[in-house]
C-alpha cells in the first residue's frame, strides 16, 4: 500500500460517513505515522487492506462501509485495496492505554493512527495469537511471516525502538500459551534484525 492509496480510502470513508472519526490500526497505520517513508522501509509494500475503527462505533455503519469498501466489493475490485471496519470492542490484544497514545494524521481532520510502538506490539501479539489458534484448530491458517517482515523493516529502519516495543508487549495480559508463542515470534524478529 502507498500513502496515496490510504488517503484515497480515507476520502471514500469520509464521503460515506462524513461525521465519524477514523482510527487506523494495523500495517496501514505506519503510513499515517511515517508519511515520508517508502512503503518498503516500513514493511507495508505488500499490504492491500486498511484496518479501521470508526467512532462513534456503529454496526450498521460498519456494514454499509464493508458493502462498498470491503474485500471483494466494488472499491476493492476497482482500486485493488480494501478496508476492514472492525468492532471497536475488539481491542483486547492491544496494549493498555493505546487510545490515549493515538497520533493525529496530519492534514486529515478526525483521522488518527495507532501509535507505531503500539501497532508494532499488536502485530506481534496477533501473530502469536493466530499461531496458537491454528494449533488448537480454531482457524485454518496463521498470519504467515508478513507481520514479522513488517516489524523487522520498522526496527531495521529505526522507525521503532525494539526496547519500547518489548516493554509495550509486556503490558498486555496474555494467557501462558500465547506468551510462549509470543516468545517464539520475538526470537524470529530478533534473529532477523540481529538485536541481542
Amino acid at each position: 500500500m502507498t500513502l496515496s492509496a490510504l488517503t484515497n480510502l480515507i476520502a471514500t470513508v469520509r464521503q460515506l460517513e462524513p461525521t465519524r472519526e477514523i482510527v487506523i490500526f494495523g500495517s496501514s497505520s505506519f503510513l499515517a505515522n511515517f508519511p515520508n517513508a517508502s512503503p518498503a522501509s516500513i514493511g507495508v509494500e505488500v499490504t492491500i487492506d486498511a484496518d479501521f475503527f470508526i467512532e462513534p462505533d456503529d454496526e450498521m455503519a460498519r456494514t454499509r462501509l464493508l458493502d462498498v469498501m470491503g474485500r471483494g466489493h466494488s472499491y476493492h475490485n476497482e482500486n485493488g485495496f480494501y478496508c476492514d471496519f472492525v468492532d471497536a470492542r475488539k481491542d483486547e490484544w492491544f496494549p493498555p492505554g493505546w487510545k490515549q497514545r493515538l497520533v493525529a494524521f496530519p492534514g486529515h481532520a478526525g483521522v488518527f493512527a495507532m501509535h507505531p510502538v503500539d501497532a508494532t506490539a499488536t502485530k506481534l501479539v496477533a501473530t502469536a495469537h493466530a499461531r496458537v489458534d491454528k494449533r488448537m484448530g480454531r482457524r485454518p491458517h496463521d498470519r504467515g511471516s508478513k507481520d514479522i517482515d513488517t516489524v523487522v523493516a520498522l526496527v531495521r529502519s529505526r522507525y521503532v525502538d525494539w526496547s519500547q516495543v518489548k516493554a509495550r508487549m509486556n503490558e498486555i495480559d496474555l494467557p501462558p500459551a500465547y506468551l510462549a508463542a509470543l516468545d517464539t515470534v520475538e526470537k524470529e524478529v530478533l534473529n532477523q534484525v540481529s538485536i541481542p
